[in-house]
């Protein structure tokens, strides 16, 4: 009886071992389970949170390293300023934290970004220069600057061609877009052995007002029908001239951009039947400038971004004012009260840097109100085309009248 009870108790105890052991395994199962969902859960979450951050379109919301991918390693290649708005490749999952930037070949980590409407604005305009006949490569760590501004700082050196020179600095393409390396970062200059043609001079075109066909109240030599400024625009965009905004002038007589052969600058005078030139600036994409004067003409009736206003005085643009030739004001007025006169044009046309002299009269009376009101560019008549000696406050124009046939522009432009 003994050894039966002793049989029998040892059957329990070894069942109730075996219910341990299963239930052991049992419960590091579904521990391993949880743990797994756990994980999975985790995973999601992290994926979700990476999803949140991506657009088509970013803004950088902090200073942040970039890096470029080496197999499945991400190294650490420079740094990208914050407020940059960057293009981004749509991953085929959102399981690493990196977004590939769009042509621009690194990766940035996604909790540097954040969804953005804004577009980015590259100017382009820099493809229409002559490259110097220079190379530059720079040292290991080189930083790029648009404007006076940091952008990137690049851990490896870059090399290039140099679009645009300065006393300190160089301008080279990269990443799409013209960038400015600083001359302490530059390692080797390389002369290149190159000869293409390039501006020495620039038809500085001056048209006054435009009217449409039906109207006949503009008769006289500076009044211009649109069907002239449309043969004229038509010849120019066929023949693919390269239309220059007044800063470009500017860099091209300080020697920091070659131009091609084919550019010139159109400017307008006044304001009157001026806001009639721009559809066609639209259509046929040609920059212009609009010398305004801004007591009798509202800025806001010549918005486009084809048309840059700069500044025709305030209220001086009156003849008869001082003695000899038409008159201009700025000849003989009180400097103090031209120059007033001239800031608040400016201030009014967003602190332009471009005049255009009344009756195209000036003396030296002139030109220093002028440059005391902030101005370093300042237009004329002449009838000549700038070129590389011109003063830069004394730029020759050459103006359209009514009756200059289609083969004197053709003269005029070439």
């Amino acid at each position: 009886m003994k050894k039966k009870r002793w049989i029998i108790l040892s059957l329990v105890i070894l069942v109730l071992i075996i219910l341990g052991i299963f239930s052991f395994f049992i419960y590091q199962n579904e521990l391993a389970k949880r743990v797994e969902e756990q994980k999975k859960m985790e995973i999601e979450r992290r994926m979700k949170k990476i999803q949140s951050h991506y657009s088509a379109v970013v803004s950088v919301s902090k200073d942040c390293d970039i890096y470029q991918k080496d197999h499945k390693r991400y190294k650490k290649v420079g740094r990208i300023t914050k407020g940059e708005i960057l293009s981004l490749v749509k991953p085929s999952s959102f399981s690493e934290p990196y977004f590939l930037v769009e042509n621009y070949a690194f990766y940035i980590p996604f909790s540097c970004v954040m969804k953005t409407e804004e577009k980015k604005q590259v100017d382009t305009r820099y493809q229409h220069y002559i490259p110097f006949s220079k190379k530059i490569k720079t040292k290991d760590k080189v930083s790029l600057y648009r404007e006076d501004q940091k952008v990137y700082e690049l851990f490896h050196p870059i090399e290039g061609q140099v679009i645009k020179q300065d006393n300190d600095s160089y301008s080279i393409a990269y990443f799409g877009e013209l960038f400015k390396v600083f001359k302490d970062d530059i390692l080797e200059e390389v002369e290149l052995d190159e000869s293409i043609a390039v501006a020495t001079d620039v038809p500085v075109t001056a048209y006054h007002f435009i009217y449409k066909e039906d109207d006949y109240g503009c008769t006289g030599i500076i009044c211009h029908p649109i069907s002239q400024i449309r043969s004229h625009f038509a010849y120019l965009k066929e023949n693919q001239f390269f239309t220059i905004t007044t800063k470009e002038m500017e860099e091209f007589l300080d020697g920091n951009i070659q131009l091609p052969t084919r550019s010139i600058l159109v400017t307008i005078d006044d304001g009157d039947r001026a806001s009639n030139i721009i559809p066609l600036l639209e259509e046929y994409e040609v920059n212009a400038t609009l010398f305004l004067i801004t007591a009798w003409y509202d800025p806001s009736n010549y918005q486009s971004p084809y048309l840059e206003l700069a500044s025709h005085t305030h209220e001086l643009h009156e003849p008869g004012r001082c003695p000899l030739g038409q008159g201009s004001a700025l000849k003989c007025l009180d400097k103090e009260k031209i120059v007033t006169d001239l800031k608040q044009s400016r201030s009014i046309l967003n602190n332009t840097f471009a005049f255009c002299y009344p009756l195209y009269e000036y003396n030296d009376h002139a030109i220093n109100a002028v440059k005391e009101a902030g101005f370093h560019l300042g237009f004329i008549g002449g009838q000549r085309r700038a070129t590389l000696k011109s003063d830069k406050l004394l730029i020759p124009r050459i103006t359209i009248f009514r009756n200059t046939t289609m083969d004197e522009y053709i003269e005029i432009v070439n």
